[in-house]
């Protein structure tokens, strides 16, 4: 009766021991493999996706996020093959193949394909000039026209005509001097169909 009590003791004490060893290592080896996953994101990667935003893109298609390197450019045109590295840059390229124009004045009705296309045509209701020239103070409701008008001060010409060198200080006023050169005549008189080298040549009597 006691060797079968010493047995069963025994085997009880077993028991628990390894009840508790099994307890003992199964939280080692919880906490020795645990590694971050993508479900619980340590503070650092949070942080890393704050700070570089512009490079997490979804280009799988599969609604899972893809890193976009700098220069990549995955989203590419069905129509025309060109590529670009946003997919918001595609879509708004697209416009100029459906010809969707999205953007609607709101006083006279005329709609465009961009956005910033329609705060600059709201200027001619609202004769907002946001631009101003530093050393004259006229002003200029297009950052480009303010460009131009800089050059009267700086006297910079960038426009460089390749056969005689001459320099100009707006691009179509090169287009307009090509013209001497190749005897191209841009302008037709929509009368009579008479064509000139320059606008201003462009008079019908």
């Amino acid at each position: 009766m006691f060797f079968i009590i010493s047995i069963l003791t025994n085997s009880a004490g077993t028991t628990m021991i390894d009840g508790a060893e099994a307890e003992n290592s199964s939280d080692t080896d919880d906490s020795a493999d645990w590694t971050p996953s993508a479900e619980s994101p340590t503070p650092q990667t949070d942080t890393e996706q704050l700070q570089q935003p512009a490079l997490r893109s979804n280009v799988s298609g599969d609604g899972g996020p893809d890193t976009v390197q700098i220069g990549e450019k995955p989203f590419r045109c069905s129509f025309c093959g060109r590529s670009f590295s946003r997919n918001d840059h595609l879509k708004t390229h697209m416009r100029t193949h459906t010809g969707e124009k999205p953007f609607r004045c709101s006083v006279c009705g005329k709609s465009f394909s961009l956005n910033g296309t329609l705060t600059k045509h709201m200027r001619t209701h609202t004769g907002e000039k946001p631009f101003r020239c530093s050393d004259c103070g006229k002003s200029f409701s297009e950052n480009r026209n303010l460009t131009e008008h800089m050059r009267i001060h700086t006297g910079e010409k960038p426009f460089r005509c390749s056969v005689c060198e001459k320099s100009f200080s707006r691009n179509s006023y090169l287009i307009n001097h090509m013209t001497a050169h190749t005897g191209e005549k841009l302008f037709t008189c929509c009368v009579c169909g008479k064509s000139f080298s320059r606008n201003d040549h462009l008079k019908h009597t």
